[in-house]
C-alpha cells in the first residue's frame, strides 16, 4: 500500500506499471480533493480525461495500467465539464500487487 498527499499545485506525470514487477490490478481511493486523472497512450497518440471524485474508488486494469502512462498535471484548477473547480489536498491510498521476485 502508498499513501499519497499531494498539495496543489503539486502532481505527478508519466507513470506507467512494468508487466514484470506489478500485477494486473491498482486499486486507488481518494479521499480529499477531486482531480482530473489523464491516461496517455503515445503509440497510439490518444489521451483520456478521467474525473477522480473525492471518496471514490479507481480501479485500473490490464491495458490502461501497462500500456497508458497515468498523471495528474500540477496546477491549482481543473477544468470538467465547462466548469472550473479550484483543488484541495488529494490524499490518496494505492494498493497493487508485487510479483516477487522482481526480475528485470
Amino acid at each position: 500500500m502508498i499513501a499519497t498527499n499531494l498539495t496543489p499545485p503539486h502532481g505527478f506525470w508519466g507513470q506507467i506499471d512494468h508487466k514484470t514487477h506489478f500485477g494486473p490490478t491498482i486499486v486507488n481511493l481518494g479521499m480529499q480533493s477531486e482531480v482530473n486523472v489523464i491516461f496517455i497512450n503515445y503509440i497510439r497518440n490518444e489521451y483520456h480525461i478521467l474525473r477522480f471524485e473525492r471518496r471514490s474508488l479507481l480501479v485500473i486494469q490490464d491495458e490502461a495500467g501497462y500500456d497508458y502512462y497515468h498523471a495528474i498535471p500540477e496546477g491549482l484548477v481543473d477544468e470538467w465539464r465547462n466548469h472550473t473547480s479550484a483543488r484541495g489536498i488529494r490524499i490518496s491510498l494505492t494498493l497493487r500487487n508485487m510479483n516477487w521476485p522482481l526480475e528485470e
